[in-house]
């Protein structure tokens, strides 16, 4: 007979609970996987703001890159191009 404590893992998967029991050993791993997750996901999240900024705005991210790159030398006047 199981004695506690008891480590349970739950979540939602298509609309309904699900839940899994974990071993006691197994307890510091899940935690360090779900505190990657967590990071995992706001990095994304963050990604994908910025993708939503940079297509809202698209004449504004254009004109930043091409003063970066005039900045470098790789704009048409250092090629020897016309500007």
């Amino acid at each position: 007979m199981l004695r506690g404590p008891y480590y349970v893992l739950q979540w939602y998967e298509e609309g309904k609970k699900r839940s899994a029991r974990i071993p006691k050993d197994q307890v510091p791993r899940i935690r360090e996987e779900l505190e990657r997750g967590k990071r995992v996901e706001g990095l994304l999240r963050g990604a994908e703001e910025a993708l939503w900024k940079a297509l809202a705005n698209p004449a504004q991210k254009n004109e930043g890159d091409l003063g970066k790159e005039r900045a470098r030398g790789a704009g048409p006047t250092a090629r020897g191009g016309s500007a």
